[in-house]
Order: structure tokens, then C-alpha cells, then sequence
């Protein structure tokens, strides 16, 4: 899966998208980004 830094820039540009992960051998598992990343850092910080 990407990593912390770059789940914060795919929800700051692309917001709550569906990721795919694939292995070498072909097996694939689906996510949302929010799955992935449930508490990104965004304008109800500030």
C-alpha cells in the first residue's frame, strides 16, 4: 500500500478514491483510500 505520506497527497488531490493492491502473482484486494488512511489531516484542522 502507499505509504502515510503519499496517502495524505492522494486524499488532498483525489479525496476518498478506491485504491487497488496487487501482488506479484496477481492476486488483487480492493480499499477505499479512507480504509487506508481513516484520519487524514484536512481543513477541519485548522
Amino acid at each position: 500500500p502507499p505509504c502515510g505520506a503519499c496517502r495524505q497527497i492522494l486524499w488532498e488531490f483525489c479525496g476518498d478514491i478506491e485504491i487497488l493492491l496487487v501482488n506479484p502473482e496477481g492476486k488483487m484486494e480492493t480499499y477505499r483510500l479512507r480504509e487506508l488512511f481513516p484520519k487524514p489531516f484536512d481543513v477541519s484542522f485548522l
